[in-house]
């Protein structure tokens, strides 16, 4: 049994008859709406450009989103230490050093409130001025002494 060939010559003469028929057809629409027909496609065929690259934009933007979300997610994920080791340490001695630095400003307060106690002890002269204390005599300067009135 032989394989028969299919008659494609119906389907050509078809085909033929169309792109004919089409043609003749084109040739009786008026220039004007050919024109015009001419126009639309054109315009048509700019928006379909236009969309295209609209489309292209979003999904390269989208692409970009993407791998932003991506490294946020790398990010949220990985563990992380805020500070080192040696930032502690530091941060340990400057605390260290400020609370040296008040018990030593903590002691010379105390040492001036013990000062000004004594002196509120002494008696005062008639002068304004307090009396010398009990023990070696203090010699008086010049600069502290008031002018009598």
């Amino acid at each position: 049994m032989a394989l028969s060939r299919p008659r494609l010559q119906p389907v050509a003469f078809a085909l033929l008859g169309i792109l004919f028929g089409a043609r003749t057809h084109a040739l009786d629409v008026p220039a004007a709406e050919y024109q015009q027909l001419l126009r639309r496609v054109g315009n048509q065929e700019a928006a379909i450009e236009s969309f295209r690259r609209t489309l292209q934009d979003l999904r390269s933007e989208v692409a970009r989103i993407r791998s932003t979300t991506e490294q946020l997610k790398l990010l949220a994920n990985t563990p992380r230490s805020f500070a080192t080791q040696e930032q502690y340490q530091r941060l340990a001695e400057q605390v260290r050093s400020v609370e040296r630095n008040r018990v030593a400003d903590r002691s010379q307060i105390l040492g001036a409130i013990e000062n000004l106690r004594s002196l509120a002890k002494t008696p005062a002269s008639p002068h304004g001025q307090p009396a010398p204390a009990k023990g070696k005599p203090k010699p008086a300067s010049p600069a502290r002494r008031k002018p009598a009135p």
